[in-house]
């Protein structure tokens, strides 16, 4: 039997990958008693809310493969940002190419300049990503000065719009990370899907056999080719692989813990009215100033995210809140959110909050995927996304077959 711990996107991906390859006997172990791992919503009758904010990109080639797109019900972002200048001042920014109905009104306006908005058109006609991205060389930051982009259109755009991807807003990831993932958004606007994001994940699963999951039940151990559960079950696996992220890996066979992550918060508000116009743009705060990184109007990408008339806007900050209470927390992204939109912010009901403080990893690609009797799956061993999460499942299951057959 081949045992794979964590039924997030790496774990569901490795078990549809076994049974393509004609392999049944497998056995995926969740300690929660869904699916999804960090691609999780929650619900309150009234609206859907995803545990950090998070997009899916078609374009992926594993969500191409392993999803089934028309039962996900997707409803597209528009291509490009609405930017958000501080006291109530905002422009909105299309992609001509995604966009032709809107070339002449971006012409219209002053910003961006030519040189950058020829600049863009260069890098979304010619980027070419590397087939896996190294977490290694010049910056994102550093790649896109390469190339002459103004310091004006990197702080007001580049800047909270990849801050938003990557959850870095010193865009200190590698110029690789940057062209892999720019290439995907080139080819297709993100998408969000009518369950939630937790859809992606309850889409992957419903191929595989409901006996060939477990849920609530934790690994415990992991030892001598054993691995222990928490319900006192004890397992001899052929091929365990382990599909949970590099933090819990390293608990799990009591190695050191040195994994950084990157963090994310997301506030959830019920507006009565939209907040702006263009409410399929992703807003970012292109004030240079405050928590507050971007904002979306979920309601209006996706209806099903709002049960009734009233509309979901989700607020997202890069990087840990500041210790404070939840009362001043609250306060401080409304006086943000009032200088940014403006004074009817105020009104808005604040509903739910949700701090994911391992929501991507720092470091990626530099971990083999075998280390003795364990294969290893993760988003942590090829990129952080969820191309590179639903990559490494599929990979960590063609080496639990080689391993067997051998």
């Amino acid at each position: 039997m081949i045992v794979i711990i964590g039924a997030g996107l790496a774990g569901l991906t490795a078990g549809r990958a076994l049974l393509n390859a004609g392999c049944r006997d497998f056995l995926i172990c969740e300690r929660e008693a869904q699916v999804g791992g960090r691609v999780a919503t929650e619900t309150d009758g009234e609206f859907l809310f995803d545990v950090g904010f998070a997009v899916l990109n078609p374009a992926y080639p594993m969500v191409a493969k392993y999803l089934s797109l028309p039962d996900l019900g997707l409803q597209y972002f528009d291509a490009g940002a609405l930017l958000l200048h501080g006291e109530g001042q905002r422009s909105a920014l299309f992609d001509p190419l995604s966009h032709p109905e809107r070339t002449l009104s971006m012409i219209a306006q002053n910003f961006p300049s030519w040189p950058d908005r020829l600049r863009t058109l260069a890098l979304r006609l010619r980027t070419r990503a590397p087939q896996r991205p190294r977490d290694e060389g010049i910056t994102a930051l550093e790649g896109l000065r390469s190339v002459g982009f103004s310091e004006l259109y990197i702080e007001k755009f580049f800047r909270p719009f990849f801050a938003g991807v990557f959850l870095d807003r010193d865009l200190s990831v590698s110029d690789d990370l940057f062209r892999y993932l720019f290439d995907y958004f080139r080819q297709s606007r993100v998408a969000l899907p009518a369950g939630g994001i937790n859809a992606v994940a309850t889409n992957l699963a419903s191929s595989i056999p409901t006996e060939n999951i477990r849920f609530g039940v934790a690994a415990e151990s992991i030892e001598h080719g054993k691995v222990s559960f928490s319900d006192g079950t004890v397992i001899h696996p052929r091929e365990t692989i382990l599909a949970v992220d590099a933090r819990a890996a390293a608990s799990l066979i009591k190695q050191s813990d040195d994994c950084a992550f990157r963090s994310v918060t997301t506030a959830y508000f019920a507006a009565e009215s939209l907040p702006w116009q263009q409410q399929r743009l992703l807003a970012l705060n292109s004030s240079g100033k405050g928590w507050v990184n971007h904002l979306a109007v979920l309601s209006g990408v996706q209806p099903s995210y709002a049960k009734q008339q009233r509309h979901l806007v989700a607020v997202s900050g890069v990087g840990p809140l500041p210790t404070k209470t939840l009362a001043q927390t609250q306060g401080d992204i409304r006086r943000e959110l009032a200088e940014l939109v403006g004074r009817e912010a105020l009104d808005w009901e604040f509903l739910r909050m949700y701090p994911v403080d391992h929501a991507l990893p720092v470091r990626f690609g530099h971990k083999n995927y075998e280390s003795g009797a364990l294969i290893y799956a993760g988003d942590y061993l090829e990129n952080p996304s969820i191309q590179g999460a639903m990559l490494s499942g599929e990979k960590s299951a063609n080496l639990s077959l080689l391993r067997r057959n051998t």
